[in-house]
């Protein structure tokens, strides 16, 4: 097995931007759920929301991302708002995956540039006899938001891939170290493949072909 692609830290960003919480705040007021509570809990004044360069530091986030687990009681919720994260929410960094020469290249783009982004993962690409690999482990304890962070990180990413591309990138299997869950469709719908549970790694796999396929290159 060879890594084509990996970050680098040991452990997540200590602040991120708060509009990485614009997805979940969507989807409460959209359930008729004030987000003013669960923001104060997680002491983060809810003007910061108006303050697009506001960061927060990861106890703030993780205590407002598991209210927001608890309350919504909705088991795929990670893959709801992971199906959120296109390109256009990362700015400059998404601009430069787009324009990127190549999905490998998209990839090293957005892994160098993890502290741009929302996640508290590792991530690796490798490539085995014509298979690409993309996993990701998380960094840190993250309670009992743990599985909305992976389905979340599993769906933006593939969304990243598929909109550097642009166009389809069909998968051939996801494996999750999960137990087979009540929404495990939900995967099924959304990746279009095999779907594997209690797994070693979380991870998903598709031909190693489409890791030198440009953005403007005909459908392999």
């Amino acid at each position: 097995m060879q890594i084509l692609a990996a970050t680098h830290r040991t452990k997540p960003a200590s602040r991120h931007l708060i509009q990485g919480l614009n997805p979940l705040i969507w989807t409460l007021k959209e359930h008729g759920i004030d987000p003013g509570p669960l923001l104060s809990k997680a002491n983060i004044h809810s003007s910061a929301l108006s303050q697009p360069n506001f960061r927060l530091n990861t106890e703030q986030e993780i205590i407002f991302i598991q209210q927001v687990v608890e309350i919504m009681k909705q088991p795929d919720l990670g893959l709801t708002i992971g199906s959120a994260y296109h390109l256009s929410a990362y700015g400059i960094l998404g601009m430069a995956i787009m324009t990127s020469d190549d999905l490998l290249t998209a990839a090293k783009n957005l892994f160098h540039n993890s502290l741009m982004t929302w996640t508290y993962m590792h991530w690796s690409l490798s490539e085995d006899n014509g298979i690409a690999t993309l996993s990701l482990t998380p960094l840190r304890d993250l309670g009992s938001c743990h599985q909305y962070m992976i389905d979340r990180g599993l769906i933006a990413s593939y969304l990243i891939f598929k909109e550097s591309l642009g166009r389809d990138l069909p998968l051939l299997e996801i494996n999750m170290m999960q137990d087979k869950p009540d929404y495990s469709e939900s995967y099924s719908a959304l990746f279009d493949c095999e779907v594997n549970f209690n797994c070693e790694f979380n991870n998903y796999k598709f031909d190693a072909d489409y890791l030198l396929a440009s953005h403007s290159e005909c459908q392999i």
